[in-house]
């Protein structure tokens, strides 16, 4: 019977560190879930942050082509 008893134990002690490794696997799989989705919202804030930076540029730049082409007259020569 103590044989049987050590074998039984055995088992239980090896279900249990079963149960703590999965356990570590789904807090493992959950922090790199979480990590993904954290780099996934920065990379579309970032781009976000981009396109407006450029949209502002190109406004920018229209801006100054505009007035360059309405540039002031140079002063007249009155004295001929």
């Amino acid at each position: 019977m103590a044989r049987r008893s050590g074998l039984v134990q055995l088992l239980v002690q090896n279900q249990r560190e079963a149960e703590k490794r999965r356990a570590a696997q789904l807090r493992e799989q959950k922090t790199l879930q979480d990590q993904a989705e954290k780099a996934r919202k920065n990379y579309e804030r970032a781009q976000a942050a981009d396109q407006k930076e450029q949209a502002k540029l190109y406004a920018e730049s229209r801006q100054i082509s505009s007035r360059a082409c309405i540039a002031p007259r140079p002063p007249r020569i009155d004295s001929w």
